[in-house]
């Protein structure tokens, strides 16, 4: 059955009201209050129902639709021909990568939402039909259900009662549309739909009736031409499904059938705006962007060293923070500039790119894009399937790790060296616009701190109790969830600065489940917070070195030294013997120099961090063991001060002074242990920058000097924790 509530006019609601007082037997009691919401398909999934509250309601390619906007709640439109589609679950195109609300992603149990509900206006009577899809290809493996639409608002129910529906509404629907009203130039208004579960939401009526005759019927107000209602009984008491009511106030009332029909006047009863939380961050764009981490300059399209350089593009230019161009063929690329630095894809694999083009969505024209990239070492291009995007600003958001790909098979792996953007694929020119590319980590605890942010709607309670759970795992009835915070509060942003121990260390999700006392709703984040407490262990190993001569470069500058210095006895030129000497002095520098030899001092060091996504920030510092010549006889002297005093202190019988003489000896042995004669000397600071850790790594150290050497080991993870203890060791050149 299609139950189908007719909203009707002020004058016409009044009429009935008076006419039901006047000859009132039957009244149905006010008793039920605030009932719960039923279980949503929509708020479920996306936290976010289909009330026509914002675009994302509606999937924004429009067929066959003029005007179609959004505003107060509704979508609206007038259509332009006598089928026109609306889309609510797209299942998605094929051989491109899911958006995050495609149908392919979010199938529909309709083993468990096994009712729909739409309220719409129609300014024409007429048919409408609505259809649910199986597959991508919407030719293939459809069904669908007709229904007549009558003019002004109605509420339409999709129960058993229907056919096509009851026989075929079953299995993993991906895909979802409405064609409203098949009378072109009809304008519609949609309201609200809803994919639910029955008997989620119940409430139990009772009447009174002075001349009891028949069965009886419960119906939402304007329902007044004869159909089933919502309950039937031919008790004066009833269990009512409301669960295809959406929050707000209905007026319902009973109506006696049979000999002597009658209705009640109606009631108010308030269907409770279930509480909806979404979790704002951590979320699927990530947290440390590459660019601005590495290279310290976002691609933000700021500047013209954003981009290295572009293919097939004209008209380009750097406006207002947005880089802008026009194609001159089916491929326009933008290349990245990376600065010669490397991507760590175990680390930054989020991508996010803001982007929009002039015109209309077609697919036939190419609007979709590709992000493509070049390994390290190279195994040719890797380009993604089409990312789809449409009229408007578009903010693209996937993880490239594990993405399909429509050239290459090696993926994100490894390192990235090279980055492209292709912004469409029009063989007609089209200008487009770019505002920001990211490449980003999952978000992480800096400083052992996190801030989860969050979301938080309700408009009929104030006192919503708010529980966040940390989770390994995406499924909120296994029980692997833990417990970080509760609260009690209102609608509206709020934020939770979490401070995890060590037992949260690695990936965890976000769980936020909230309840009002009448319904329990909860989201997951889109994205992880990698939580890291550990400090990371830095390990060092020890080498012996022996320097080596270059003996061609010693006899060479042997011979050249020898040979200038003959030709200054030589000659009696003055000029000359100058220029011979100045020559001797510089080859007898390089022999000597040379002669010594050279040393290659490898220091071999790593650092461990099991959770920080293999990077870390490392540092060496290499010091030389010096001898002071002026600190030893310093030593030394403090040394005989020290025995003089504590001598004479022997040989004295005086008691004060001994004491006096012990005094001074004391002094000079404190001065004298407090001399060190070997001290080191920083010869060398090595700053890697953030790097790639857990495995060994080694840094050549040149050096014509012998002697020891000892170098420290130095690192702090992405999370902001210090290694656990600083590493050293010895580098021996002899």
């Amino acid at each position: 059955m299609v139950t189908r509530v007719l909203i009707v006019s002020t004058i016409l609601i009044l009429s009935f009201f008076s006419a039901s007082s006047a000859f009132a037997t039957l009244t149905l009691n006010n008793n039920v209050g605030t009932v719960k919401a039923s279980d949503d398909y929509a708020t479920n999934k996306f936290s976010d129902s289909w009330d026509m509250s914002n675009r994302e309601d509606v999937w924004p390619v429009y067929t066959n639709i003029n005007n179609a906007s959004f505003s107060g709640g509704v979508f609206s439109g007038t259509a332009a021909s006598s089928d026109p589609q609306v889309y609510f679950l797209w299942g998605g195109y094929p051989n491109s990568i899911a958006s995050p609300r495609d149908g392919n992603i979010n199938p529909i149990n309709a083993n468990y939402y096994n009712r729909m509900a739409i309220r719409f206006y129609s300014s024409k009577a007429g048919n409408a039909q609505l259809y649910w899809f199986y597959t991508q290809d919407t030719a293939k493996n459809f069904q669908e259900q007709r229904f007549i639409v009558e003019q002004g608002w109605n509420i339409y129910i999709f129960d058993s009662e229907y056919t096509a529906f009851k026989n075929n509404w079953k299995g993993s629907p991906i895909g979802l549309r409405l064609d409203p009203i098949n009378v072109a130039g009809a304008n519609f208004l949609i309201d609200w739909v809803s994919v639910y579960r029955t008997n989620t939401s119940t409430a139990i009526f009772s009447w009174n009736d002075l001349t009891p005759n028949g069965n009886y019927e419960v119906h939402v107000e304007g329902d007044n031409r004869g159909e089933d209602g919502l309950a039937q009984t031919s008790s004066k008491s009833a269990t009512v499904d409301l669960s295809a009511l959406r929050s707000g106030v209905h007026n319902l009332f009973v109506r006696r059938t049979g000999a002597s029909p009658e209705d009640s006047s109606p009631v108010a009863v308030r269907v409770n705006d279930a509480p909806v939380v979404k979790v704002i961050d951590p979320d699927i764009g990530g947290g440390d962007d590459w660019a601005s981490r590495i290279m310290g300059d976002p691609w933000d399209m700021s500047n013209s060293k954003d981009i290295i350089s572009t293919k097939n593009l004209t008209g380009r230019n750097f406006r207002g923070g947005r880089y802008t161009a026009v194609n001159k063929g089916n491929d326009p690329i933008m290349y990245l500039n990376m600065r010669r630095k490397r991507i760590n894809t175990t680390r930054y694999h989020r991508l996010t790119v803001k982007y929009k083009f002039n015109g209309s969505f077609s697919l036939v024209r190419g609007t979709m894009a590709r992000m493509g990239w070049k390994n390290y070492p190279s195994r040719g291009w890797q380009m993604t399937d089409d990312l789809l995007t449409y009229e408007g600003w578009n903010t693209i958001s996937h993880s490239l790790r594990g993405a399909k790909l429509d050239i290459g098979s090696f993926g994100w792996r490894g390192w990235v060296d090279i980055l492209r953007f292709d912004p469409h694929e029009d063989p007609l020119r089209r200008r487009f616009y770019v505002d920001n590319v990211r490449v980003a980590a999952d978000d992480m605890t800096k400083n052992g701190r996190f801030n989860i942010r969050y979301r938080l709607g309700d408009t009929d309670s104030s006192a919503v109790v708010l529980s966040i759970f940390a989770d390994r795992d995406k499924n909120a009835a296994n029980g692997n969830e833990r417990l970080i915070f509760k609260t009690t509060r209102g609608a509206g942003d709020g934020e939770f600065t979490w401070t995890p121990d060590a037992s949260f260390n690695g990936s965890n999700n976000i769980y936020i489940a909230v309840s009002d006392g009448l319904n329990n709703t909860g989201s997951y984040s889109t994205g992880p917070v990698q939580v890291d407490t550990y400090r990371p262990r830095t390990y060092a190993r020890k080498s012996i070195v022996k320097r080596k001569r270059n003996r061609r470069k010693v006899a060479r500058y042997l011979k050249l030294y020898r040979t200038n210095r003959g030709n200054v006895g030589k000659t009696r030129n003055r000029t000359l013997k100058r220029r011979y000497q100045r020559r001797a002095r510089k080859y007898k520098r390089a022999y000597l120099k040379e002669k010594k030899g050279i040393a290659r001092a490898t220091f071999r060091w790593l650092v461990k961090d099991p959770y920080s996504q293999g990077e870390a920030k490392v540092k060496l510092k290499i010091k030389k063991r010096i001898k002071s010549k002026a600190r030893a006889r310093k030593k030394a002297r403090y040394k005989r001060k020290y025995l003089s005093w504590k001598a004479k202190s022997r040989k004295t019988r005086n008691r004060t002074l001994k004491r006096r003489y012990m005094r001074a000896a004391r002094i000079y042995f404190k001065r004298y242990r407090r001399v060190k004669t070997v001290y080191y000397k920083t010869v060398k600071n090595v700053n890697y920058g953030w790097t790639t850790i857990n495995r060994w790594q080694k840094y050549t150290f040149r050096t014509r000097n012998a002697g020891t050497y000892r170098y420290y080991v130095y690192a702090k993870d992405p999370a902001g924790n210090i290694q656990h203890r600083v590493r050293a060791n010895w580098s021996i050149v002899k």
